[in-house]
């Protein structure tokens, strides 16, 4: 399976239980940067519920005030998730938009670390429209710069995603050195769970 970045790398996301009725308690007093996040926490809620058109709804809200505002990370960051959602439900067009504009904002704002995030996910879409050379491009773009960061979790979950791409184009040699990378990576950091991914698909 392919390992998909949001905001926040997903693998490592805090999975508790939001309290949404007291979000939306906070939402009524709250300033519109405090609203951003309210809205975007719901959002996640929300996806993680699979309601996927009231999360669209939500991270929309937080989008429009965080440009109406001229918070630039916060933007990016709506837009990375609205770009997931789409993603899950195969809109792939609508998907990629939204990591573009992603990636612009990150750009903006110069964070590059957040960047290989985006890259990553952009290289899904290819991937998954049988654009392969692209999706290889992006990933070995996501790479670069969670190496330079030492992400160390981030390296290992890229380095899987590419090695099953080149499996696919039957390039054993890069997959190879890929994947066991990646196992190691999940290994030292106690991830015995992708290990095991990682094993199964070197085979």
């Amino acid at each position: 399976t392919l390992t998909f970045f949001s905001a926040t790398f997903l693998m490592a996301q805090d999975k508790s239980i939001v309290n949404t009725d007291s979000i939306r308690a906070l939402l009524k007093d709250a300033s519109q940067s405090d609203s951003i996040k309210h809205l975007m926490a719901l959002g996640e809620a929300s996806f993680q519920a699979e309601d996927f058109a009231t999360a669209l709804s939500q991270y929309f809200q937080s989008l429009k005030l965080a440009e109406a505002t001229g918070e630039v990370h916060q933007a990016a960051y709506a837009t990375n998730n609205i770009g997931r959602i789409y993603y899950d439900m195969k809109n792939y067009e609508e998907g990629l938009t939204y990591f573009d504009k992603s990636l612009q904002y990150y750009q903006a704002e110069n964070n590059e670390k957040s960047q290989g995030g985006v890259l990553n996910n952009i290289a899904l879409i290819y991937y998954e429209t049988d654009s392969i050379d692209r999706a290889i491009e992006y990933y070995q773009k996501a790479l670069h710069i969670k190496k330079k960061y030492g992400e160390k979790l981030n390296i290992a979950a890229i380095q899987h995603n590419l090695g099953l791409v080149y499996m696919q184009q039957k390039d054993y040699a890069h997959a190879i050195q890929d994947l066991i990378s990646s196992r190691e990576i999940f290994k030292e950091l106690g991830y015995y769970k992708h290990v095991a991914n990682a094993s199964n698909n070197i085979g």
